[in-house]
């Protein structure tokens, strides 16, 4: 390693003054640049981290949603909980979980029901909630 840096270094001092000068101006450059960019790419992983919790929700609501009427078919009715949905099924129990790591709300109501997550800030009733519609 010490003899790479030392041929660098000596390829460098061929070369004029001006081209060194330059040289170390692009990595000093390169390694700000990097510097002042973390946040953004701090906000960037945020951001994908959030679409991918939207994605699982998505995709276990749907499924839940598609147990549900499955339920509704064979037994004439809604069931009561999520757990009569899922009957104890080990591939199935992450199901009600959704993707922020929050249980599904279910209700039963008179000749229906509403499944939804409460969302991003996990507080029920506020614009980020996820509504799952048969």
């Amino acid at each position: 390693m010490e003899t790479l840096i030392s041929l660098i270094f000596d390829g460098l001092f061929w070369y004029s003054r001006k081209f060194r000068i330059w040289c170390v101006s692009i990595l000093l450059g390169i390694i700000v640049l990097f510097w002042i960019a973390q946040p953004v790419f701090k906000e960037v992983r945020t951001v994908l981290k959030a679409s991918e919790s939207n994605r699982i929700t998505s995709r276990r609501g749907n499924a839940l949603l598609f147990e549900i009427e499955s339920f509704r078919k064979t037994n004439n009715t809604f069931p009561s909980n999520l757990e009569a949905v899922l009957r104890n099924n080990p591939l199935k129990r992450d199901w009600k979980i959704d993707g922020w790591g929050r249980n599904f709300y279910y209700m039963q109501t008179k000749d229906s029901f509403v499944l939804y997550s409460s969302g991003k800030d996990r507080i029920e009733g506020t614009n980020d909630d996820i509504y799952f519609n048969k």
